[in-house]
């Protein structure tokens, strides 16, 4: 063999060697496309499953979270019923939460402590322990108003963390709770002020009043742009 053809076939097997790994890188792009295109895929898939699943999971615990609040409401209205004879309005008429709530007329810190606090013989609150600032001593019925509100504001604390965490489903809660949770929020507005300031409950309401600042105001932290749905 003389050395042209040496040549030739080393050029040969050159271009072979070459053009199979030319072929080999081709198919690793190729694979690794696919696989990209795949995750991507799958991201999506997961995401919507996500999405579905929170909707889903909003849906069914809205139903539960309504009854319980209307449940809590009927409660504090028959507790503060002309029977019971507890709240009057400023034309000396018994009124009840849901009225008070409907016409926009807030709660104070002052009439909670007039119609729910014991009094000593000077007319001053009995405090319920010792200590700087205690809450006063309730009666029987004022107790069950007091644990009736703050289970009340409770619900809307769990609402506010759980959108708050995206547990919950933005737009199904919008839906459901925009208007109640101003209205609700706006009425107990004074009342948690009061728990936070007077009896140092730092942390009282707090994720109520992120709740209501999410739906109500423009700059809010952890505020999302869009919802997910």
């Amino acid at each position: 063999m003389d050395n042209n053809t040496t040549i030739m076939a080393l050029e040969v097997a050159t271009n072979r060697l070459n053009w199979y790994i030319g072929l080999s890188v081709f198919a690793s792009i190729v694979s690794i496309a696919a696989i990209t295109i795949t995750i991507i895929i799958n991201k999506r898939q997961l995401k919507a499953n996500h999405d579905w699943n929170r909707r889903s999971f909003t849906t069914a615990e809205i139903g539960s979270i309504s009854k319980n609040l209307m449940q809590i409401r009927d409660e504090l209205d028959i507790l503060t019923c002309s029977k019971k004879e507890i709240i009057k309005s400023t034309n000396g008429k018994y009124i009840n939460f849901t009225d008070r709530i409907n016409q926009q007329d807030p709660l104070t810190p002052d009439e909670v402590h007039g119609w729910v606090c014991e009094t000593d013989d000077q007319g001053k609150h009995i405090p319920s322990k010792a200590g700087k600032n205690p809450p006063c001593k309730t009666s029987t019925d004022g107790e069950k108003i007091i644990n009736q509100m703050i289970e009340f504001i409770n619900i809307y604390e769990q609402i506010g963390i759980a959108l708050k965490n995206e547990v919950f489903d933005e737009t199904i809660v919008k839906d459901a709770f925009r208007n109640p949770i101003k209205n609700n929020y706006k009425f107990y507005e004074q009342y948690i002020e009061h728990q936070i300031q007077e009896h140092d409950a730092v942390n009282f309401g707090a994720s109520f009043k992120w709740l209501y600042n999410f739906f109500w105001e423009e700059k809010v932290e952890g505020k999302r742009g869009k919802t997910d749905s």
